[in-house]
């Protein structure tokens, strides 16, 4: 697995691990405890990771440029979304609770896929256009 895949992989278990962590009851030690411990694992080498890039020289070409492109444009995409949602729930006058909260996780996650679908088209078109893989 390449590292840049791997660090994703986990960034996305240090967010769920932190979305567990932010739902269990005060009850819940163990539980907490248990997630609390792999929360800090997660984080420990997630700041490796980042010490490891971090010491790299830049080298910036069409390449990474436009990788860096792809990630802004995803990432005000996935934004613009919850922001939407958001305010669908605010319109509406809905309770937050952990119904309405799953389904506006469900409903970022569709609509930004399908967006991050098309923008990968378009970043491959430009990437064939530009001759940069």
């Amino acid at each position: 697995m390449s590292n840049s895949r791997e660090h994703d992989f986990i960034l996305a278990d240090l967010a769920a691990v932190t979305c567990l962590l932010a739902q269990l009851d005060d009850e819940d030690v163990m539980a907490r405890a248990g997630l609390e411990t792999r929360q800090n694992e997660l984080k420990k080498i997630v700041s490796q990771f980042d010490n490891k890039v971090l010491s790299k020289p830049l080298i910036m070409n069409k390449s990474s440029i436009l990788s860096w492109a792809e990630i802004l444009i995803g990432t005000f995409f996935i934004l613009t979304v919850a922001q939407i949602v958001y305010e669908i729930i605010k319109y509406f006058n809905l309770e937050f609770n952990s119904t309405i909260i799953f389904y506006c996780n469900v409903t970022i996650i569709v609509i930004t896929t399908i967006i991050r679908f098309f923008l990968n088209q378009q970043f491959l078109k430009l990437r064939k256009k530009l001759n940069v893989f």
